[in-house]
């Protein structure tokens, strides 16, 4: 079928703690604990993602020198505190 996502099993191990909050999560909602699962999963691998982007581009951005020295800000922010402009 067009337009469908493959799905594919995980094995994954928790602890009894978890896995019993994960089946209570299930019951109290009324979907299935390996739904909720993947839904945790998929989150959690879209969070890495965007982390390790903005890593990425904050080294890309030091690596063009476009980046300010703690000097720097701490004399912009005395400057603001102060009520007159930075240098």
């Amino acid at each position: 079928m067009a337009g469908m996502t493959k799905m594919v099993s995980i094995a994954a191990q928790v602890d009894d703690g978890v896995a019993g909050r994960l089946d209570r999560l299930a019951a109290r909602s009324g979907r299935a604990a390996g739904e909720i699962a993947g839904d945790i999963l998929r989150q959690y691998v879209e969070e890495q993602e965007a982390f390790w982007r903005d890593l990425d581009e904050a080294d890309a951005a030091v690596a063009r020198g476009d980046y300010v020295t703690h000097e720097e800000m701490i004399a912009e922010l005395r400057a603001i505190v102060a009520g007159r402009p930075a240098d």
